[in-house]
């Protein structure tokens, strides 16, 4: 059963998925992507949320403000709200589904935020894809804009029509959000814990390059291009995040 609700005063959106298995004593409380590669993934991390619970354990997603179904806008946010949004995410997840023990399942951007939780009640980090430097992303949301420029910038010249009239960015980031982004990085001591992280990377080297032992590649590559148009639904991506929820 899928559960939607807003929460912490209806500032945030939230759905749970109540586990099979009465008896269950922990929840995955995912922290979705960011920006495009949120809509991208979110059939998938939908239906990944109801097959974890089908397999006994409780799933809680959620947006941060500022995004999709959750109050406020995107010039409103920083990443500091997004951290105490995850913490306020955990909490009524565990309020939710009677759950003592927590485990973070963090996307893209949303595993870098993840990885910076220390509450108490987290036992486990999951990682899909994750960014490892904030400072890397934020750049390449910018290589993002300046490709749409010059797209948008041709399709004016093609069209007679003043550059000026269209716009080109993907999306108007606050300073503070920006800012706050290039600070953010994984911390070395959380991936490198192979007792309470796992990664599982679509980068074929991404293991290798990092040196990781608790990482795995589940035979399928992505290297998660903005331009792409579809919806991500990798059967052995998802079966291996599944795997390791419930392992």
């Amino acid at each position: 059963m899928i559960e939607p609700f807003f929460f912490d005063e209806s500032r945030l959106f939230g759905c749970y998925s109540s586990a099979t298995d009465p008896n269950a004593d922990t929840v995955v409380v995912v922290c979705p992507p960011l920006f495009d590669e949120y809509r991208r993934t979110y059939r998938a991390l939908s239906e990944l949320s109801v097959a974890i619970a089908e397999r006994g354990v409780h799933a809680f997603r959620f947006d941060y403000f500022g995004t999709a179904e959750s109050q406020g806008l995107l010039s409103e946010t920083s990443i500091e709200g997004w951290l105490t949004d995850i913490g306020k995410a955990i909490d009524e997840a565990l309020s939710v589904s009677g759950a003592d023990q927590v485990v973070l399942l963090g996307v893209r951007f949303g595993a870098t935020m993840a990885a910076q939780i220390r509450h108490r009640q987290v036992k486990k980090w999951l990682f899909w894809d994750p960014v490892l430097s904030g400072q890397q992303y934020s750049e390449w949301l910018a290589e993002v804009d300046r490709i749409l420029y010059q797209r948008h910038q041709s399709a004016a010249r093609e069209n007679n029509v003043r550059f000026e009239d269209i716009p080109y960015h993907n999306f108007e980031l606050p300073s503070v959000l920006i800012s706050e982004m290039k600070e953010l990085a994984i911390p070395e001591s959380t991936l490198n814990d192979p007792a309470r992280a796992f990664t599982v990377s679509t980068d074929p080297h991404f293991c290798e390059k990092s040196g990781l032992s608790n990482c795995m590649n589940p035979g399928l590559t992505y290297d998660w291009p903005y331009y792409h148009d579809g919806v991500i639904t990798q059967k052995p991506v998802l079966e291996a995040l599944l795997e390791r929820v419930t392992k």
